[in-house]
């Protein structure tokens, strides 16, 4: 249910599913916290959850974004217990709670503090630009799962009037503080990482092409703040041979202009990409579809 993207002429009617999952899941946990103790004690069930509830965490819409955040603070905050009742994948305990660990240093118990009576000093999950603005640092948890739901919520927020700009300020916020690449430094992300990753969103299958224009956006207006601006030349190659993929194969007027935007933005980024770029974009010129 967290992954019901259905639309009709009603609008983003998934959304109440969506909703009601988040919702029905926080009376789950805060009924019986054996339940919560169960989940943690399965590791790949509890990384699909957990990756689900953070990528929920960064909708578009308020009163979703407030019910994933709360949910988010139970999962983290809940008493578990786990090790009490045993478990025959000792490893699997261990791994979750390290991501556990990792996401309290980014996720101060707020709303839970709230419900309680006492003073709170988390994030205030209804207001989109505080809440992006805290939350996208939980991409430097350690699990590449968790990051890579994390960001594709990002990416999709980032996409939306109005509040698209915030998610997208908050990433190149993020970005400010990542080394240009790997230097052997551990698990995380560098800004070759997060080109990467907007690659591999370009590249994604039928099944998820509700990306690919989100990534088209994102990467357009990361580049024009001049976050990606510090990434190794190896990657933007790899990068614009997948805007040149999607403008060719995938013909939708909308998704082309924005592949034309992006190519404007890629001309800034050397003089060879700015090469390739407008190659592109004269042979798009030239096809005679779409005209």
């Amino acid at each position: 249910g967290l992954h019901d993207r259905t639309v009709d002429n009603r609008g983003d009617v998934g959304s109440w599913v969506r909703q009601q999952c988040l919702c029905s899941l926080q009376h789950l946990f805060t009924v019986d916290s054996r339940v919560l103790t169960c989940v943690c004690s399965d590791s790949d069930l509890a990384l699909r959850l957990l990756g689900r509830i953070l990528h929920a965490a960064t909708e578009k819409i308020d009163r979703l974004r407030a019910s994933a955040g709360l949910l988010l603070e139970s999962f983290l905050y809940g008493q578990r217990g786990m090790h009490a009742h045993g478990t025959d994948k000792p490893d699997a305990d261990t791994v979750v709670e390290r991501c556990i660990e990792e996401l309290r240093a980014f996720i101060p118990r707020g709303q839970l503090e709230d419900s309680r009576g006492a003073d709170s000093k988390g994030i205030s999950w209804a207001d989109s630009e505080s809440a992006y603005g805290q939350l996208v640092y939980a991409l430097s948890v350690s699990e590449e799962s968790l990051r890579k739901l994390l960001f594709e919520g990002f990416v999709v927020a980032g996409s939306a009037e109005p509040m698209g700009k915030f998610a997208v300020n908050a990433v190149a916020a993020y970005a400010g503080t990542l080394p240009a690449a790997d230097r052997g430094l551990g698990p995380g992300w560098t800004v070759d990482g997060i080109i990467a990753e907007l690659t591999r969103l370009l590249l994604t299958d039928k099944q998820t092409s509700r990306l690919i224009n989100p990534a088209l956006i994102v990467s357009d207006q990361l580049i024009e703040q001049g976050a990606l601006l510090a990434a190794s030349p190896k990657v933007w190659i790899p990068l614009h041979r997948a805007v040149q993929r999607v403008a060719f194969r995938l013909r939708a007027p909308q998704r082309l202009m924005l592949c034309v935007k992006l190519y404007g933005s890629l001309a800034l980024v050397s003089s060879e990409v700015a090469r390739l770029a407008g190659d592109s974009l004269l042979a798009h010129i030239g096809h005679p579809i779409p005209k």
